[in-house]
């Protein structure tokens, strides 16, 4: 990453180059900063404004989706003002996808107890025709729906309509952290917990193991 800012400010002219210090990159920064470990990693990337003066807030930031995009949210989805489903995101990432059964007895059990649940799904992900989804949304008695996809920010105006957030460490859970969405989200690598998670008990739960399998199975329980 420091190779990279490197050669943007080369192309682009601009003379600070801000990042973490350590022995790779110490050649292609002339504005490092020492990272604090104890740290989220959010408060940690806005210690790299400091060098440039002024007090660096340090209350980790929010994303209001635009009124229009919760609108069409909303609408999409056919919620009514007190209506906010459970939203359970499937990856297809080679390296975080997680068992589409797993997912689906999870929401076999929402659906019946008369939660309303959304499944989506990752770009080019074709499981949305798979036999499993199509009979538990028959037995969901409406309850149960595929998103189809969306644009970033509707995609976040859908998450902080939801009540709660299911899935692996990825893009959508930094996402619905971000609008503040609850969260249950599974990971493999112990940092990711503090580095990803704000600082909240009470919002976040998330299950550690290095084992995937053994982690899906801890965040579904």
């Amino acid at each position: 990453s420091s190779f990279t800012t490197l050669c943007l400010t080369l192309f682009t002219g601009a003379r600070h180059r801000a990042g973490f210090e350590n022995e790779e990159s110490r050649a292609f920064l002339n504005l490092p900063v020492s990272p604090t470990r104890d740290q989220h990693m959010v408060a940690n990337l806005l210690r790299l404004l400091a060098p440039f003066g002024g007090t660096v807030s340090q209350t980790l930031p929010r994303f209001a989706p635009p009124s229009q995009a919760m609108e069409a949210a909303g609408r999409l989805c056919g919620l009514g003002p007190d209506d906010n489903p459970i939203l359970i995101f499937v990856s297809n990432h080679w390296r975080k996808s997680w068992p589409l059964e797993s997912f689906i007895r999870l929401a076999t059990e929402l659906t019946a107890r008369k939660y309303p649940v959304l499944l989506a799904l990752g770009p080019g992900d074709d499981r949305a025709d798979d036999p499993i989804v199509h009979q538990w949304i028959a037995q969901s008695n409406g309850r149960g729906r595929v998103l189809p996809p969306q644009s970033l920010t509707r995609f976040a105006a859908i998450l902080k309509r939801c009540r709660l957030f299911v899935g692996n460490d990825g893009g959508p859970y930094h996402l619905a952290v971000a609008v503040g969405t609850p969260c249950v989200t599974a990971f493999r690598i112990k940092e990711g917990q503090r580095e990803f998670g704000y600082e909240e008990p009470d919002h976040l739960v998330t299950a550690y193991h290095p084992d995937e399998a053994e982690a899906e199975r801890m965040t579904l329980e």
